[in-house]
């Protein structure tokens, strides 16, 4: 993995979130969840995910985004794009969710694989 790193300039990783009653990064209103996902990647840095471009060393695109929607008790998901021009970066080691606890809240966990360019 580490020569992998050493020799590429770009790395990428989908990661999806499957949520029941549960927000990954933006609430129902569609504003910036208080507590949103936390990444931890693999340089042991910790990344949150936040629309605050400016504050993130990585890029994200959101592919689709169903767990801001109201809370139904209905399984639905978050995908993500993670990007970085940092190849050491990635790939993703843990995940950190806030929103969960709640009698009905559930999440899973999907990490895609890792692409070097």
């Amino acid at each position: 993995m580490k020569l992998l790193q050493m020799l590429s300039y770009n790395v990428r990783q989908n990661f999806t979130y499957h949520c029941k009653d549960s927000f990954a990064f933006k609430d129902n209103t569609g504003k910036q969840y208080a507590s949103p996902l936390k990444i931890k990647v693999d340089n042991e840095d910790i990344e949150t995910l936040s629309v605050n471009v400016e504050s993130r060393k990585m890029m994200y695109n959101v592919i689709k985004d169903e767990c801001a929607e109201a809370k139904h008790g209905i399984w639905r998901q978050t995908v993500l794009e993670i990007k970085s021009k940092m190849s050491e970066q990635l790939p993703i080691l843990d995940v950190a969710t806030h929103d969960i606890g709640g009698a009905n809240e559930e999440f899973g966990l999907e990490v895609g694989a890792v692409c070097f360019s």
